[in-house]
């Protein structure tokens, strides 16, 4: 006759806990990144409609009024799409 088989062993309660937090975290996480990614995605939309060369001198005096700090991400994305626009040339 065979050996019935054992349930594994339970894991501490504190252990349970620990990993439990650990997938909140991550799903914060993720869910946050989501959140950055769909931002990200906008904000290059809207900067990527100002194409013709006076929509663009508006934003470029839009952003003169502004610090280079405040400014930054703006200039990130919109350098961004200058290299990808040259590449595709």
């Amino acid at each position: 006759m065979g050996v019935a088989a054992q349930p594994p062993p339970r894991e501490p309660a504190e252990e349970v806990d620990r990993k439990a937090l650990m997938i909140t975290e991550l799903r914060t996480h993720l869910a946050e990144r989501r959140v950055v990614r769909q931002r990200n995605r906008k904000l290059a939309h809207e900067l990527a409609s100002y194409s013709t060369p006076a929509e663009r001198q508006e934003l470029d005096a839009i952003m003169g009024r502004h610090t280079e700090s405040e400014i930054a991400e703006l200039e990130a994305v919109l350098n961004q799409q200058a290299a990808t626009r040259a590449v595709h040339l």
